[in-house]
């Protein structure tokens, strides 16, 4: 929810960019990647943060616990990677599809 939140206060909050962008002709894929490529660093530099001290603290957390574990591997790490990296692609792509559906003239009203 945190995420979704997010994402749609920054495009509820530029919505009059966005529109004038569509009305300058800039398809929807160029709005996308505007969007996009802020949240594509912020998220990599949270995994670069992240993975690391959470493999170690459950790693920990593990050997602590149980006598007897089943060992970690990295691909329990990497699937949930690639889950989060699909969560955030839905999220933007949702938020980008409301705002090629929505009418530029409707967007320059605000205010």
């Amino acid at each position: 929810m945190g995420l979704f939140g997010l994402v749609t206060l920054n495009v509820t909050g530029r919505t009059k960019e966005f529109s004038i962008r569509k009305v300058l002709g800039a398809q929807t894929n160029n709005i996308a990647s505007g969007i996009l490529k802020q949240y594509i660093i912020l998220f990599a530099v949270s995994l670069l943060i992240g993975v690391p001290i959470s493999y170690s603290l459950v790693k920990f957390l593990f050997d602590i616990a149980y006598e007897y574990h089943v060992p970690m591997n990295y691909l329990s790490i990497i699937v949930a990677v690639s889950i989060l990296v699909f969560v955030l692609l839905l999220v933007v792509f949702t938020q980008v599809n409301k705002v090629a559906k929505a009418s530029p003239a409707n967007g320059l009203k605000v205010e």
